[in-house]
C-alpha cells in the first residue's frame, strides 16, 4: 500500500541505499501488479518524491522509470493513462525546479542538457511509431516535458522543438491530431513572448483545422489562434482579416464550446486592433509633439541670436557716436 512505500521513505539509511531499494520494491511492485492485471496508482505517486528527494543521485534511475511508465501504459485503460503521464510531468518538474539549497544533489547545466534529451527521445520514440495509440503516449508525455522543463524556453531548445512539432501537424500519417494541437498550445503558453518567429508559419499550419469535421480539433485550432494572438500581438494582428474569413463561420458554429471560443477569439483580435491603432495615433502626436518642440526650440534659438544681434549692432552704433563725439571734442581743443 501506499501507506508501507511511505513508512519506508522514514528508515534511516544511507540516501543511496535507501533510494536504490525502493526503487526495486516499487518495479517489483508494478511487475506483481501487471501479472495479477490489477495495476494501482499508488507506487507511481512515489516517483516525483524519490526524485525529489535527490534529483542527481535519482539520474542513475530515469532509464528503469521510463522503462516501467512505457510498459504500463501498455496494459491500463485511458484514465489510469493520464494518470501516469501527470506522474512523468510531476518527475521532470521535481527534477528541474527542485527548490534544496545542497547542491550535491541538484542538477547541473550539463546533467539538465543530458537528461533533456533523453526526456526527448523517449517522447518522440512513441510519436515516431505510425499507431495512434503509441502516438497519442508520445504527444502527451511531450506536452509534460514542455510545460515542466524550463529548458523549453531557451532559444535553441524551442526552434528544435518547434521544428519536430510542426511537421508532424500535417502529416498524413500521424493521427494523433488532437494531442499535437494540444503540445502547440503549451508550447506557445511555455515560450511566450519568445514564439514571435513562429506565430505565423503555426497560424498558417493550423487553419485548416479551422474547418475540420471533427470539432474539437476546431476548438483546439481556435485556441491555438487565441494563444497566438495573445502572446505574438505584432505578427497576428496584420493578419486579421483573412483569420476574420474563418471566425465569421465558426462563430455560428453549432457546437457551442466552439463557438464560444470563436467569439472570445473575435472579441480579443478586435480589442487587440482597436489597441494597436491607438498606439500608433499616440505614436504619432508624440511625434508631433517632439517634431513641434524641436521647431519652438530653432524658432527660440533664432529670436536669441536675432535678438543678441541686435544688441551688438545697437552697441555697435552707439561705440560710433561716442568715437565721433570724443573725436569733436579733441579737434575743438
Amino acid at each position: 500500500t501506499l501507506d508501507s512505500f511511505k513508512e519506508f521513505l522514514s528508515i534511516t539509511l544511507p540516501q543511496k541505499e535507501k533510494t536504490e531499494e525502493l526503487f526495486n520494491v516499487i518495479s517489483n511492485y508494478i511487475f506483481i501488479s501487471k501479472e495479477n492485471k490489477k495495476i494501482s496508482k499508488d507506487p507511481f505517486i512515489l516517483f516525483p518524491i524519490i526524485f525529489s528527494s535527490n534529483p542527481k543521485l535519482s539520474m542513475n534511475y530515469i532509464d528503469n522509470i521510463l522503462v516501467i511508465i512505457n510498459q504500463t501504459i501498455e496494459d491500463v485503460n485511458r484514465p489510469l493513462f493520464s494518470f501516469i503521464s501527470q506522474i512523468f510531468g510531476q518527475i521532470i518538474n521535481s527534477m528541474y525546479h527542485n527548490s534544496s539549497t545542497e547542491n550535491n544533489i541538484l542538477l547541473g547545466k550539463p546533467d539538465q542538457e543530458f537528461l533533456y534529451r533523453k526526456l526527448l527521445n523517449f517522447c518522440l520514440n512513441d510519436i515516431k511509431l505510425n499507431k495512434k495509440n503509441e502516438q497519442t503516449c508520445g504527444c502527451l508525455y511531450l506536452t509534460e516535458l514542455i510545460e515542466n522543463c524550463p529548458l523549453v524556453k531557451e532559444n535553441d531548445y524551442l526552434k528544435e522543438l518547434w521544428e519536430t512539432i510542426s511537421g508532424y501537424i500535417d502529416d498524413k500519417l500521424f493521427f494523433a491530431k488532437l494531442e499535437i494541437l494540444n503540445c502547440i498550445i503549451s508550447l506557445i503558453f511555455a515560450a511566450e513572448t519568445k514564439f514571435k518567429p513562429f506565430a505565423n508559419v503555426a497560424l498558417f499550419k493550423i487553419l485548416d483545422y479551422l474547418t475540420d469535421n471533427d470539432w474539437m480539433k476546431r476548438k483546439l485550432s481556435l485556441n491555438v489562434v487565441y494563444t497566438l494572438s495573445f502572446y505574438c500581438r505584432e505578427e497576428i494582428i496584420p493578419l486579421k482579416e483573412y483569420i476574420i474569413e474563418f471566425l465569421n463561420v465558426l462563430k455560428n458554429d453549432k457546437i457551442t464550446e466552439v463557438k464560444e471560443v470563436c467569439l472570445q477569439t473575435l472579441k480579443f483580435l478586435q480589442e487587440n486592433e482597436e489597441e494597436s491603432e491607438n498606439s500608433v495615433k499616440s505614436q504619432s502626436i508624440a511625434k508631433s509633439a517632439e517634431l513641434s518642440k524641436r521647431e519652438n526650440s530653432r524658432s527660440m534659438k533664432f529670436l536669441k541670436v536675432k535678438k543678441s544681434t541686435a544688441k551688438k549692432k545697437q552697441r555697435s552704433i552707439s561705440m560710433s557716436n561716442s568715437v565721433e563725439n570724443y573725436n569733436h571734442t579733441v579737434s575743438g581743443l
